[in-house]
C-alpha cells in the first residue's frame, strides 16, 4: 500500500483520470480508500473527544488544571 496523505489524495485522484493501466487505477483507488477509512476514522475520534469535554466540562472549568 502507498502512503497518500490528505494534500495528496486529490492530486492523485485527479490523476487517476489519464491513467489507463487497470491494474495501477485498482491500486491506486484501494489505497485512496484506506487513506479515507483511516482520515474518517481520525474525525470521529476527534468528535468523540471533544464530545467527552463538552460533557464533562473542561479541566480548568471542573478545577483540576
Amino acid at each position: 500500500m502507498a502512503r497518500i496523505s490528505g494534500s495528496d489524495a486529490q492530486a492523485t485522484t485527479l490523476a487517476l483520470r489519464k491513467e489507463h493501466d487497470p491494474a495501477k487505477v485498482r491500486r491506486v483507488r484501494e489505497d485512496l480508500w484506506r487513506y479515507c477509512e483511516l482520515d474518517t476514522l481520525g474525525m470521529v475520534r476527534i468528535v468523540e473527544a471533544i464530545r467527552r469535554v463538552a460533557e464533562r466540562g473542561t479541566p480548568e472549568a471542573l478545577g483540576r488544571a
